[in-house]
């Protein structure tokens, strides 16, 4: 039982400090007492332990019960803590993603507006541009635009060049 002892409390141990170093505990209070009180248990554990061989076994399966019922308290509170820091994280997340959707979906044209406009041919688009001196040039480009479009040419690479 000692052993199982030790290792849920270690266990639990490393559980709070990767919450605290992964920041979805703040380093308070709260935590810090728990942080002790976890370790203090541990301690107590390997102090039973050494304890074993110069007592009653009566005496030392009371303490062995007693830092078991303490342990079982500790680690409830402590997988409490965790649960709730887990889902005032993943609430926070959600409530972020949900503003984030919210200002794409208001940026979207509604009504007569949302229908996109149809592809202009070339030439009117230059025009409109005020590039029609440019014509040849941007339709050379436009020609190598579409030959590397139909070679697979990452998009990205195109518009490096």
């Amino acid at each position: 039982e000692l052993d199982a002892m030790q290792q849920t409390l270690a266990e639990k141990k490393n559980a709070i400090q990767k919450m605290v170093d992964l920041g979805r505990l703040t380093r308070n209070k709260d935590v810090a007492g728990h942080a002790y009180a976890v370790e203090k248990l541990l301690q107590h554990v390997i102090s039973l332990r050494s304890s074993a061989l110069g007592g009653k076994l009566a005496d030392w399966q009371a303490d062995i019960h007693d830092a078991s019922e303490h342990m079982k308290n500790v680690v409830h509170v402590v997988d409490t803590q965790l649960i709730q820091a887990t889902k005032t994280r993943r609430e926070e997340f959600s409530r972020r993603l949900h503003a984030f959707s919210q200002g794409a979906d208001a940026k979207r044209p509604t009504g007569d507006h949302a229908k996109p406009k149809p592809l202009a041919t070339p030439k009117p688009f230059l025009q409109e541009e005020g590039l029609s001196a440019h014509e040849g040039s941007c339709l050379a480009l436009l020609q190598i635009i579409f030959l590397l479009r139909e070679a697979r040419a990452p998009r990205s690479a195109v518009q490096r060049c």
